[in-house]
């Protein structure tokens, strides 16, 4: 009775299983301000003087606004509306 051990290559759906977990990780960039105030890009979280970093990624904007009511309020009530303030002299 001969046993014989059949090695296979490895596998397409493992290999690819890899690629899409390397591709779809999330990387988000962030900085800090630097020695000159100039901005410093990372990946950490953390800059080297122990303080978080800030993201380099804007908010996301939705046209559908569920505040605007709100902050149209508040700036009624202190002053800060265009149609409020003095017209700049040209």
């Amino acid at each position: 009775m001969r046993t014989s051990v059949r090695l296979h290559p490895p596998s397409l759906f493992f290999t690819w299983v890899h690629v899409r977990a390397f591709l779809c990780t999330k990387m988000f960039l962030y900085y800090y301000l630097g020695d000159g105030g100039e901005r410093v890009y990372t990946l950490k979280k953390v800059d080297p003087h122990g303080k978080p970093t800030l993201s380099a990624h804007p908010a996301r904007f939705s046209p559908d606004d569920k505040y605007s009511r709100h902050r149209i309020t508040i700036k009624k009530r202190f002053g800060l509306l265009l149609t409020q303030q003095a017209k700049p002299v040209m």
